[in-house]
This record gives C-alpha cells, structure tokens and sequence, in this order.
C-alpha cells in the first residue's frame, strides 16, 4: 500500500461515509476505487453482449435449475 496526500471534498466524503457506512477517509477512499475498477471491469463485460455468436440454449440451460 502507497501513501498519497490528496485535496478531498468534505462534504462529498461526509455523505460517503453516510452512504457506506463508514468511517475513516482512507476506507471510503478505498472502497470508492474498488468499486469503480469493479463497476469499469463489468462494463467491458457487458460490451461484448450481442458480440458474440452461437447456438445458444438459454431455455435449456436453464431446465431443472429451480426445481
């Protein structure tokens, strides 16, 4: 782990710790970038939907899953 200083939006950061329930700037700092890289990361997921082709059976896959 590095040690950066930064410039952070009070306000922003208080309605942060509010939304995540947490309680240190560097966990809400944390939290924030993991969950954008996550949120970037299933985005180029997603662009691939209708990109790539086959024989698809969804409604077979799907038989027996709930019952």
């Amino acid at each position: 782990m590095s040690r950066t200083v930064v410039n952070l939006n009070d306000d922003v950061v208080k309605k942060a710790k509010k939304f995540t329930g947490l309680k240190k700037k560097v966990e809400v700092v944390n939290y924030v970038l993991k969950e954008f890289v996550r949120r970037k990361e299933a985005r180029k997921i997603l662009d691939f939907a209708g990109k790539i082709k086959g024989d698809w059976h969804i409604k077979e896959w799907r038989k027996g899953r709930f019952e």
